[in-house]
């Protein structure tokens, strides 16, 4: 065995003990990589050290996690414009990796390879302590995935697997998961839509996976409904990460929410720039333990997520969350200016056959254009009229709703977005 598969084994057994350590090692552990990580980021990254000087502190006044409350949350917009200096002088070779530009503009993150290795590992763990891939098992990747080398343990015949970037043509998609026989599928919901869009069949007749993992995106509660119903046994299986800092939360051995990943990560839960309190919804804020070339620290990802309070009887100690319910701009805003999610109104057509596609655009605080995309007939004028009934009364016809029938199917990159506000920051 050469030196770097040696060394990727070892820090792998590494990281697969972790999650069973007990709370008080595990609570050192971090707060000694949250403390390099604040020291390396204000000697090394003039981005955090002319961030920590405008808030009137240092590297000194951040020794715990709750003193990072005394710094300022960072957007992606505010990395995008620091450029360089968001990176660590000295960092050497790095690898670039982009957003899938969910939000219309992608972003570079950067990361050393050592620093990529690990986080493979953390998605391989992911993969392996939740019981959902075996070393004989076929994993199929649909989606945003570059291809990668082929490792010592694939050589071997071991956790095989195979990539299907969504950069292909969509009928290359479509007829290379016609041709794989997956017992795990990893699909982005959108990538997956495209293929059944453009091969015209169920999933159950494209393939038969064991189990589906979905993940950079909520799945619409329709379409997994379609899934379930067409294919007995299927398990589907939500996980959450991010380009920007690898695995957040990965699911329970118990399907008991979603254990973050605690060694890498912190994760801070906000409203207003403030914590919420137990239980609530808060925007997801994030600080990479280990990540120092380009370093993440109380970065805002913007999605919608609530802590579980309750001590899983997995026998982990990590703190749980329930999967997203999408961004914080995939919020409707109401008339009397409150928020809720865009969701319910996928619950309120989810019986409405023929719809392939739907996006909702909210032009003011008292209408939303509803663009549908019917297929294989377009509905009468008194269907629509009763469609649209259904979404107004889904917001207790606080908002009207019109409807535009759109020509075909969108992709529009690599996630389609179901919401779109244009009320910008001051709503009317």
């Amino acid at each position: 065995m050469n030196v770097p598969v040696l060394s990727e084994v070892v820090e792998l057994l590494k990281i697969l003990r972790r999650p069973r350590w007990p709370a008080e090692k595990m609570a050192a552990y971090r707060q000694r990589k949250l403390q390099r990580l604040v020291d390396h980021a204000f000697g090394q990254v003039p981005y955090y050290r002319d961030l920590m000087r405008s808030a009137g502190i240092g590297p000194q006044d951040i020794r715990e996690f709750s003193d990072l409350t005394k710094l300022p949350v960072t957007t992606k917009a505010m990395l995008r414009e620091a450029g360089q200096d968001a990176l660590a002088r000295g960092a050497g070779k790095l690898i670039t990796r982009y957003t899938s530009g969910h939000s219309g503009n992608r972003f570079a993150v950067q990361c050393t390879p050592g620093e990529r290795q690990t986080r493979r590992l953390r998605e391989f763990r992911m993969l392996l302590t939740a019981g959902q891939l075996g070393p004989r098992d076929r994993l199929v990747l649909l989606g945003p995935t570059p291809l990668r080398p082929k490792r010592l343990h694939r050589l071997l015949g071991f956790y095989p697997l195979e990539i299907i970037p969504c950069t292909l043509p969509d009928s290359e998609q479509s007829a290379r998961l016609l041709g794989t026989r997956p017992d795990v599928l990893w699909a982005y919901p959108t990538s997956l839509k495209t293929v059944l869009y453009h091969t015209g069949k169920e999933f159950s007749e494209i393939c038969r996976p064991r189990t589906l993992i979905t993940s950079s995106q909520v799945m619409d509660q329709p379409f997994r409904e379609r899934l379930l119903a067409g294919s007995p046994g299927l398990e589907i299986v939500d996980i959450y990460g991010s380009s920007e800092v690898g695995r957040i939360g990965s699911v329970c051995e118990l399907r008991n929410g979603l254990h973050l990943e605690e060694d890498a990560l912190h994760v801070e839960l906000l409203s207003d720039g403030h914590p919420v309190r137990p239980g609530e919804f808060g925007t997801v804020t994030i600080t990479a333990l280990d990540q120092l070339a380009m370093p993440f620290i109380r970065y805002e990802l913007g999605d919608l997520c609530r802590q579980r309070l309750d001590v899983c009887p997995c026998g982990r100690s990590s703190a749980r969350i329930d999967p997203p319910i999408g961004r914080n701009s995939d919020m409707i805003t109401l008339p009397g200016g409150g928020k809720t999610s865009c969701l319910g109104l996928d619950v309120a057509i989810r019986d409405e056959t023929g719809i392939a596609q739907c996006r909702f655009v909210q032009t003011s605080r008292r209408h939303i254009r509803a663009e549908l995309f019917y297929h294989p007939e377009t509905p009468s004028a008194n269907r629509l009229a009763e469609v649209r009934d259904k979404l107004s009364g889904a917001l207790n016809h606080q908002i009207e709703f019109t409807i535009e029938l759109m020509a075909g199917y969108r992709t529009e990159g690599q996630k389609f977005k179901m919401f779109v506000s244009e009320l910008g920051g001051d709503s009317q």
